[in-house]
């Protein structure tokens, strides 16, 4: 639905898809759209011709690796092959939960056939397409009664859906079986959009729909996707980019310096960290002890919860919510370097990566950003960047 709703709103041509696809092990795969109308709504609808091939492939479970070998293999660039990687263990991470594993040993079921996998490659090229859109959404049709699953008949959402909606505001009403499906659930994880409160107007340029496959009797099974440009003059406001994050809280004072290290890259490197900070502190009965904050996105606090439970000797967390504003940023390269280009409240400042300048001593790196800016700012004069 949402790669038939952005096709809809002009997002992309049937040609742009199709050299994606090409590009990638899912190569050979066709497809088309069609409208269609229900309940008295037309919307677009996708046709997907699955060969032979392709089918041969199409076993009843699928490994995690076997899945994001797709993009691993692939000629896409590295951002599109980032996102589809994102999505996937997005998923995996909620099967995991579901199913009490780690998320390297899940088999996917419906959502790693080749049709669910073509549908996740497609939503990586429309978001990557889309560039640095804000994404916001209307409160979410709350499923009721039961879906059939691999695994039986299971009350709606399936498991795997209500773990990735944390955070999501849910709409009532008489929305019998599957509304949201996991593939839909987890591109709204990784999208992460403001609620449509939040949003500030804008001018709209193109409006698409895209019909699912479910056929409804008393009303239309679609998806619509609105796009607008901000009415801002073309310049970024700092503060539309508000939003509210958790604060993970804990010390620990029976764990040695290595472990701590080891737990704390462990802390970072997990889905939904934000920032993990340390600092040294005299707890009780006047022990040294190692105090803990872990800023994390919304949706994901409680798994990094359960991780803090895993890797630390920690008994016991604090949770607080957090709103933020953050700047606007975006990736670009300068003499062949990345760097960070940032939009601030009085104009835009650049910064080279950090990875950038590992290597570099501390005068070297001076030297060197004081070249990229110089470099950034000829730029802006020029008006080339």
């Amino acid at each position: 639905m949402f790669l038939c709703a952005a096709y809809s709103a002009k997002v992309f041509t049937v040609d742009d898809l199709t050299a994606f696809i090409n590009a990638s092990p899912l190569n050979g795969i066709s497809f088309g759209f069609r409208e269609k109308t229900t309940v008295g709504i037309s919307s677009t609808q996708l046709k997907l011709d699955i060969d032979e091939r392709h089918k041969s492939k199409d076993h009843h479970h699928h490994h995690i690796d076997e899945v994001l070998d797709y993009a691993r293999k692939s000629d896409w660039t590295r951002h599109q092959k980032e996102i589809f990687i994102a999505i996937f263990s997005l998923l995996a991470d909620a099967e995991a939960r579901v199913h009490g594993l780690s998320p390297d040993l899940i088999h996917f079921h419906e959502v790693g056939s080749i049709d669910s996998i073509f549908d996740i490659a497609a939503a990586s090229f429309i978001i990557d397409r889309l560039g640095d859109s804000n994404w916001f959404y209307n409160p979410l049709p709350l499923s009721d009664g039961t879906i059939r699953m691999s695994h039986g008949d299971y009350p709606a959402f399936a498991p795997a859906v209500r773990l990735l909606l944390h955070g999501f505001e849910l709409a009532a009403g008489a929305n019998s079986g599957e509304c949201i499906t996991p593939t839909g659930a987890a591109i709204l994880s990784y999208l992460k959009p403001q609620k449509i409160q939040n949003w500030q107007g804008g001018t709209l340029w193109f409006t698409g729909s895209g019909k699912g496959t479910r056929e409804r009797k008393d009303r239309p099974n679609v998806l619509f996707l609105d796009l607008f440009e901000s009415n801002k003059g073309g310049k970024s406001d700092y503060n539309q980019l508000a939003e509210y994050i958790q604060e993970i809280c804990f010390e620990v004072d029976d764990m040695t310096s290595e472990s701590i290290a080891l737990a704390l890259d462990l802390l970072r490197k997990a889905l939904g960290v934000i920032d993990v900070i340390s600092y040294t502190v005299l707890g009780k009965k006047a022990r040294i002890a190692t105090s803990i904050r872990i800023l994390v996105e919304s949706p994901k606090v409680e798994a990094v919860s359960c991780l803090c439970f895993e890797v630390t000797s920690t008994i016991g967390v604090r949770l607080r919510g957090l709103s933020r504003k953050v700047l606007l940023r975006k990736m670009a390269t300068i003499a062949d370097l990345p760097v960070k280009i940032i939009e601030r409240p009085s104009g835009a400042t650049v910064k080279p990566e950090s990875d950038a300048l590992i290597g570099l001593n501390f005068r070297e790196s001076e030297v060197l950003t004081s070249k990229l800016k110089n470099m950034f700012y000829d730029k802006e004069d020029r008006k080339d960047v």
